[in-house]
């Protein structure tokens, strides 16, 4: 959760009627600010924990604003969109978060007669940006040194938050093409993912579905709190993207002959364990891994990623939480039950209204597989 999120302040707010705030600003790569508090029609910024791009907006502006000359500040030739939502307090006090930096994709104007914007956060730009020519792993290197040039040898401004020490050695190898999958392969190995937060900082975490941490905030219904701000609620169960068994080939560059890592739930009280469960194989080609025991590692980190989608819920809530960010864990509390989720997805509406928070379930425990 971005900080001051948990406040006593902020969080009696969204219990209770508050005014929305909310703040567009046309700016550089680098933050700086080129107009501040941009009118606004309506829009959404929706947010999905994954790698590469994990936030697009969807925004409207009076149709005035229109780039009709490429060099103007809304044509989509180079300046991004920064967005501060949070509340505004009975005495004009402003509790705000940043929810949205990213560039402008496209301007248009639609049959409404409104400026119609897409953008997309800083993510897009690593997937626009592939080598120019192949480029060699640096195997000084461990991950997430490699990862943060390999961002950074792309994009103008790069700008880097929290980002996990994943102390493996980036092994030989030539990118040909695609930086993104590059950055992807390497976030994989290491059983992490790479994005850029919301305030269009780059973060690379270990799967927060794997790894124990307490609530930064719980959510409540009416019926388990009288601060609830949960109008709804829906958990869902599904085996659909649930794996169970899981095979790693390593294909280094320098010759060396592939090499393999396996992994399985054996373990009786897991819930997907392959005995009751049933088998649900998967196969994972990297580059990174050159040695049995590197692939072994990588099919553990991955498999623990594989198996944790079990349960998902979806609620909503009665005002956007602008301090919550993807990955956060958070408690529910909600038709009767308590369940602690991450927060894998969100919709927030840019003039306030029910905001949509999609959890899953945390997949912590231990594995018992067998290696190649």
């Amino acid at each position: 959760m971005l900080a001051g999120g948990d406040s006593d302040t902020y969080r009696k707010a969204l219990e209770n009627s508050n005014e929305p705030y909310l703040n567009v600003q046309v700016c550089t790569a680098d933050g700086t600010v080129l107009e501040d508090d941009l009118p606004v029609v309506d829009g959404i910024i929706t947010a999905t924990l994954n790698s590469r791009v994990s936030r697009q907006m969807q925004i409207l502006m009076p149709e005035y604003l229109y780039p009709y000359e490429p060099t103007d500040l809304l044509a989509p030739y180079g300046n991004f969109l920064r967005v501060w939502q949070g509340v505004t307090l009975g005495n004009n006090d402003v509790l705000k978060w940043p929810t949205f930096f990213g560039r402008i994709q496209r301007s248009e104007i639609n049959e409404q007669n409104t400026l119609a914007m897409h953008c997309a956060d800083r993510g897009q730009d690593v997937v626009d940006a592939r080598f120019q020519q192949p480029r060699n792993a640096n195997t000084l290197n461990f991950i997430d040194q490699e990862i943060r040039e390999l961002i950074s040898d792309g994009i103008d401004s790069p700008r880097f938050g929290a980002f996990e020490s994943i102390l493996i050695q980036v092994s030989p190898k030539t990118w040909q093409l695609d930086r993104a999958q590059a950055c992807d392969e390497m976030a994989k190995t290491g059983g992490a993912l790479w994005y850029p937060q919301a305030s269009g900082e780059f973060t690379l975490r270990r799967f927060p579905w794997t790894v124990a941490s307490d609530p930064v905030v719980t959510y409540y219904d009416g019926g388990a709190s009288d601060k609830g701000t949960v109008t709804w609620s829906g958990p869902s169960r599904s085996r659909e993207d649930v794996w169970n068994s899981l095979t790693v080939t390593g294909e280094p560059l320098d010759g060396s002959p592939p090499v393999y890592g396996f992994q399985q739930d054996d373990n009786p009280d897991s819930i997907t364990y392959t005995g009751s469960f049933g088998l649900r194989h998967q196969q994972l080609r990297l580059l990174s891994p050159n040695s049995i025991a590197a692939a072994q590692n990588a099919a553990q980190l991955n498999l623990q990623r594989l198996t944790s989608t079990a349960q998902g819920w979806t609620w909503r809530i009665a005002s956007v939480d602008a301090a919550v960010e993807l990955g956060d864990t958070v408690g529910l509390k909600a038709r009767g039950q308590s369940d602690i989720q991450i927060v894998s997805g969100m919709a927030l509406p840019l003039l306030g209204g029910e905001a949509t928070i999609v959890g899953r379930s945390r997949s912590l425990t231990p594995l018992e597989g067998v290696g190649l």
